[in-house]
């Protein structure tokens, strides 16, 4: 049922998702190919996510039925700040996690996994990742199947054809932001 909603999603958003996926799988390279520095690097990472958040505005407005149009990608700007700050203590907890056995921070990457959207929504930093750990509660094992599914997807794709991968990876990546905003609007649990 859950991968039905998912799939009815995206069906009815396959155009707009795909083309702003597009614009996030490749519109970060661009500073490499202009000038391969440091600074590079970081314009593609704040690029990277900057567009990532674009794409999880989209997803949540599609799940929202709402109507998207891919050009909003770029319309998250205001959250950048935000999510960098919340990306960094995510990061900070889960590397914890990981040190401390690698299953802890397997569960609380799991766990806090749906800050992006909280962030999109309008939560600050701190707020975004504890909303997520209570909107997560008692489905981990919900949210590793739908990670199991999502990489047994892309297993498939790093076994085929380089332009079949970038297909699949059109895919792939919206498929996968619907689902965690499915989760997050509680279509899921």
């Amino acid at each position: 049922m859950f991968i039905m909603k998912i799939y009815t999603t995206w069906k009815q958003n396959w155009f707009a998702m795909t083309i702003a996926a597009l614009f996030y799988l490749f519109l970060p390279l661009l500073p490499h190919i202009i000038m391969p520095t440091s600074l590079a690097r970081l314009m593609s990472y704040t690029l990277a996510g900057w567009l990532f958040l674009g794409i999880v505005m989209l997803a949540l407005r599609a799940v929202r039925q709402e109507t998207i149009d891919p050009v909003d990608v770029f319309s998250s700007i205001n959250y950048l700040l935000s999510f960098f700050l919340a990306k960094i203590a995510f990061f900070i907890i889960v590397l914890i996690g990981l040190i401390a056995l690698i299953v802890p921070g397997v569960y609380m990457g799991i766990r806090l996994c749906l800050f992006p959207y909280y962030v999109i929504d309008g939560h600050g930093v701190i707020d975004s990742l504890k909303s997520s750990w209570h909107a997560t509660r008692g489905q981990v094992e919900h949210m590793i199947l739908i990670w199991l599914l999502l990489l047994l997807i892309a297993m498939v794709a790093g076994i085929v054809p380089f332009l079949l991968q970038v297909a699949l990876l059109l895919l792939l990546y919206p498929l996968g932001v619907l689902a965690f905003a499915l989760m997050y609007q509680k279509e899921f649990f």
